[in-house]
């Protein structure tokens, strides 16, 4: 029995290492590191051990793998820290996969891949060719559009090209965005296609000289325009135009009746040391009957420097009412970016302040102490 029992146990032991695979130290050494990264709670400790398993090189990457597909995010984030200094095409695979589907790497994904596009353009159009979900696809042509590979600019100009695509004004975003000089010829002449208009006004703003004032003018002149359209040519007003061409377009702005608010008041901080009568007249009605509080607020304080006793009535509805959060605002985005471009970062602030209660109620009690003044002024 007792021999009986030392060949079973024999027999067990050398079942047992005939199963196991013959690792190389290399091999050992992944594993190792994948265990670790699978029994550690940190989530910078588990990306460092991702890269370090990423070192490792081709052995690492079966585990590269399974990390891809753990059930903790923390472990997904540790195979892309190691897809950053390991590649091959199944990892590369992998790497677009998380970017597409997962949403809680995505971001870092994506970081990978954009810091060595042409690295990854492969696995990308593979995945073009085939995906048919519309924000999948977009989020591909994202990164299309950055790459240098010599297919990318022709895959790109083929969606922009074909009227029927879902995705060409992505694709003419997404190139105008990379600001490539190769492609501002092709990028400008697009000025007259309406899909593209507000992006080619936009780009022009931000890559033209003084030579384009003339497109931004004949834009303004335009019975009918987009608010975007309007922020990237009265920017370029600001920036190419003379004295009495900044006037004269604020001064239509502020009178156009089709002209939201909110436009206005993007006028207002663009050209509010403009003084005439017929600006003064715009902004006392502007402060009298705006519906939007940012508006009134901001016109209302355009007026103090004008010293009319006129404007009393224009004043006394600001400084008399509470603080209303939510005003309307405009495209906020388009502004940071028109701001940037002219280097006017400090109107973006106060913009910003423009919504805030505390800034509001600042303010107003500034407007007061000036109804007071005028209220002096018109005894005389």
């Amino acid at each position: 029995m007792k021999f009986l029992t030392s060949f079973l146990l024999f027999s067990f032991v050398v079942s047992l290492v005939a199963e196991t695979p013959n690792l190389s130290p290399k091999s050992k050494k992944a594993n190792s590191v994948y265990e670790s990264i699978l029994k550690n709670g940190w989530l910078e400790e588990k990306k460092q051990l991702g890269y370090e398993l990423g070192k490792i090189g081709k052995e690492a990457e079966p585990f590269i793998l399974k990390l891809f597909q753990a059930e903790s995010y923390w472990d997904q984030e540790a195979a892309i820290s190691a897809a950053s200094v390991y590649s091959s095409p199944k990892v590369n695979a992998g790497l677009v996969d998380q970017y597409l589907n997962n949403h809680m790497v995505d971001t870092e994904a994506e970081k990978i891949l954009s810091s060595n596009i042409d690295s990854y353009y492969k696995e990308l159009t593979d995945v073009w060719d085939t995906e048919f979900r519309e924000e999948k696809k977009k989020k591909i042509l994202k990164l299309i559009c950055l790459s240098s590979h010599p297919d990318s600019k022709a895959l790109v100009k083929r969606e922009i090209e074909d009227p029927k695509s879902k995705y060409r004004i992505f694709a003419f975003q997404f190139m105008s965005a990379k600001n490539d000089p190769k492609d501002k010829e092709f990028i400008r002449g697009k000025v007259d296609d309406k899909d593209f208009r507000a992006s080619v006004l936009k780009y022009i703003l931000e890559t033209g000289n003084k030579n384009d004032k003339s497109i931004m003018m004949s834009v303004l002149a335009e019975p009918k325009i987009s608010a975007s359209e309007f922020i990237s040519a009265i920017g370029g007003i600001k920036k190419w135009g003379n004295f009495e061409e900044q006037e004269a377009e604020y001064t239509k702005a502020l009178q156009n009746p089709k002209y939201e608010d909110s436009l206005k008041l993007y006028s207002i901080f663009l050209f509010k040391e403009f003084r005439s009568e017929p600006i003064r007249e715009s902004l006392c009605e502007l402060a009298k009957f705006s519906k939007d509080q940012s508006s009134r607020l901001a016109s209302s304080e355009a007026l103090v420097p004008f010293q009319d006793v006129r404007n009393l009535e224009c004043l006394k509805r600001i400084a008399n009412e509470e603080y209303q959060s939510g005003s309307q605002g405009f495209g906020f985005a388009d502004a940071v970016a028109m701001f940037a471009t002219l280097g006017l970062s400090n109107l973006m602030k106060g913009i910003q302040e423009n919504r805030s209660r505390s800034y509001f109620l600042a303010r107003q009690i500034e407007i007061k102490k000036h109804i007071q003044f005028l209220e002096l002024k018109s005894k005389e």
